[in-house]
């Protein structure tokens, strides 16, 4: 069922009723509300200097770091735990920006999640037209 929403398997475990599994997407203009609280923000990473030589010469370096262009992503991850009759599932967000710099991280296990997936999983144990 996870595969039909999109997501990849990762791991599983039979013995401990475990499965894990992710899928990413990219963020087209994506940015961060605090970007520019901790110099972030130019779109890109630049080095290099600047100097003046002895005879008046004036000299810049400059060079891209990585990560530039680069586009935004978003991993959602979804872990299942079934024992004992019972299923619990989590779920979080990790957005990361176009350096690969780790900009949110979040719980998304929230009721309209739960509510779709226990829907579909209901719905996918329980033939249909059965009673």
């Amino acid at each position: 069922m996870l595969e039909a929403w999109g997501f990849s398997l990762e791991t599983t475990d039979t013995e401990l009723g475990l499965v894990s599994a992710s899928r990413e997407r990219e963020l087209i203009g994506y940015y961060d509300r605090y970007d520019y609280d901790y110099g972030y923000g130019s779109g890109f990473r630049l080095f290099g200097g600047f100097g003046i030589g002895r005879g008046g010469g004036i000299g810049v370096g400059g060079s891209f770091g990585p990560g530039f262009c680069q586009q935004p992503v978003e991993v959602e991850r979804v872990s299942l735990l079934a024992r004992d009759g019972h299923l619990r599932i989590s779920r979080d967000i990790r957005r990361f920006d176009h350096l690969g710099d780790l900009r949110e991280s979040y719980s998304a296990s929230n009721d309209d999640f739960c509510g779709r997936f226990q829907e579909a999983f209901s719905s996918s144990v329980t033939p249909q037209g059965a009673s």
